[in-house]
């Protein structure tokens, strides 16, 4: 009975790392959606998640930023796509220029590309080191 107690007691005080880091995991591994607007929703959630375990909240602080950028090359580049097909339905002598927008829409994608150069591999190895600890035993 007194052991009983204790597990209990010990299972209370702290957080119950496991479970939260293989819900971040399915979380993370969640965010490869092609719509841009869930995609969005998904990265503000991951963002927002209430974490307890300091290792999980160091994983997601170094995982949300780069998959903030990934996400901003994305919507630049559909930016552009969207440009160019409302450009393409209108004939050639009456389509206004939009150079200026599809150069700024370009820039932000370029940009955030450097982003995820220098942000993927701190988030991979992170991701990594949790799968290795708390990944279901197969």
């Amino acid at each position: 009975m007194r052991c009983l107690l204790l597990l209990l007691l010990l299972a209370a005080c702290g957080p119950d790392e496991q479970n939260e880091a293989r819900l971040f995991l399915d979380r993370v591994e969640g965010l490869e959606e092609p719509d841009l607007a869930t995609r969005r929703r998904k990265i503000d959630a991951l963002a927002a998640m209430p974490l307890e375990s300091e290792h999980v909240q160091r994983v997601r602080d170094l995982c949300v930023p780069m998959h903030e950028a990934v996400w901003t090359a994305d919507e630049g580049t559909a930016a552009v796509r969207q440009i160019a097909a409302e450009l393409e339905r209108q004939p050639r002598e009456a389509r206004p220029d939009r150079s200026a927008e599809i150069a700024a829409a370009l820039e932000r994608s370029e940009t955030a590309v450097g982003e995820v150069d220098a942000l993927r591999d701190p988030c991979l190895e992170a991701l990594g080191e949790l799968r290795a600890r708390h990944a279901p035993r197969r």
